[in-house]
């Protein structure tokens, strides 16, 4: 896995390399009008459809030639897709991205994102951003280097509401509890939990389940690299122990499931549960019927931040739909309809949270309250959390597969990850 994941990156980086001169030249030549605008992205369902239409309208309603690469995978195949698009020298007006890390700013660098001014049309991002967000994205100071659009927790569980008042008189506070609830509900007939083995999927609930076990200083450890100690290794076996007691009372269809289809486990009664980011809510009935809660034993968060990237792409034609484009997100009425559509945590100020899902306002509870949040920028979600994620599956796919094994293998991914970055770092 370790050769595969520094092989990918040597070649991201020499496209992005090989790239940037194709780009230049075409920058340099082009003479394109209308203005035009092609994002790739990751939001295939309808609900995420629904929600980007709240920005592609009003881009589309000022005259913009819009497009868009929907890929129905996860951010790792948008990369991909993005890669091959490089490679094509085809690269899109803009490309989703998981916010955060000095990464985003050496492609800004390098002259594969293009850096984005604070102040447009009037509008002062350092002044609707929330703080955390404008931390993440900032560039320089009068600049930054990815669009915000939403916040999502990643430790987040959904409870069906009908299940839960049946088996309990209220959530279970520990995973213990809930695996002892669980049970109890597959005995009679339900999904102690609803899964699909997709890693990406199996990140959200491994992390959730760590976050019981690890405390906020010990996690912090273990993402930023340094994961060897004999405590993060005890954590790591009670976290895997967890998730291979949890396969036993999942439902049975879990291989490859899309995550909407998981999700409506819970929503049409068939599950007690179901753990993923806060992205879930727009797929919930407005009139109830699900709880959206902290998963057990967590006391901080875990977020993400969606972002958009603008390309140094193909021309003046898209570089005046980038501009317009980055004006309409920043109007009150677009980003606030967005994530009203969209779930999560209004990444700006500006946002009327009256109006959002009762699960995105209890989302922001949660934030508010967390003794820690830690932001999974792309780095963790595709490196650090993914080796971990890696293994879960294993365990998924295959209960019968050691523990101590799996904690061993996860500790090797993990030390390969850091003494990669300590040689990268160093060249």
């Amino acid at each position: 896995m370790f050769k595969t994941f520094r092989f990918h990156t040597l070649i991201f980086s020499s496209l992005l390399l090989v790239v940037g001169t194709a780009i230049d030249q075409v920058l340099a030549t082009s003479d394109e009008t209308p203005p035009k605008f092609e994002l790739l992205h990751l939001w295939a369902t309808p609900e995420e459809d629904y929600a980007l239409r709240a920005f592609s309208n009003p881009t589309k309603e000022k005259g913009v030639d819009w497009s868009e690469h929907a890929v129905e995978t996860n951010f790792l195949g948008v990369r991909r897709a993005y890669a091959e698009r490089l490679a094509l020298f085809a690269p899109p007006s803009a490309v989703f991205w998981i916010g955060g890390n000095e990464a985003v700013s050496a492609l800004v660098d390098q002259g594969t994102f293009r850096k984005i001014p604070l102040e447009v049309g009037g509008h002062d991002f350092s002044e609707i951003l929330r703080t955390e967000v404008l931390d993440v994205v900032r560039y320089d100071e009068s600049h930054f280097a990815l669009l915000p659009v939403g916040i999502h927790l990643q430790n987040h569980i959904l409870y069906n509401d009908g299940l839960l008042e049946l088996f309990a008189q209220e959530p279970p506070k520990t995973w213990e509890q809930f695996l002892s609830l669980a049970e109890r509900v597959h005995a009679k007939g339900y999904y102690g939990i609803s899964v699909s083995d997709q890693r990406w999927q199996i990140r959200f609930l491994i992390g959730s389940i760590m976050a019981e076990f690890f405390s906020a200083d010990q996690f912090q450890t273990l993402i930023s690299g340094d994961s060897q100690s004999p405590q993060i290794k005890e954590n790591l076996e009670l976290s895997f122990k967890v998730l291979k007691r949890l396969r036993y009372v999942a439902n049975p269809d879990f291989k490859d499931l899309h995550w909407d289809t998981a999700v409506d486990h819970v929503v049409q009664g068939r599950a007690l549960a179901n753990v993923l980011g806060d992205f879930s809510s727009p797929l919930l009935p407005p009139s109830g019927g699900v709880t959206c809660e902290m998963p057990p034993g967590n006391t901080y968060v875990l977020w993400s931040l969606d972002t958009i990237a603008l390309t140094n792409a193909v021309g003046v034609g898209h570089t005046a739909g980038q501009n317009i484009f980055i004006e309409t997100v920043a109007i009150p009425e677009h980003n606030q309809t967005y994530i009203i559509r969209k779930g999560g945590i209004p990444a700006y100020k500006n946002v009327d949270s009256s109006l959002l899902h009762p699960c995105s306002k209890q989302s922001i509870e949660h934030w508010d309250k967390a003794s820690d949040k830690f932001l999974l920028s792309s780095r963790e979600w595709t490196q650090t959390m993914d080796a971990i994620a890696a293994v879960g599956q294993i365990i998924w796919r295959d209960p019968s597969h050691s523990i101590n094994d799996a904690v061993e293998e996860a500790l090797h991914s993990l030390k390969a990850l850091s003494l990669a970055r300590e040689k990268l770092g160093a060249e």
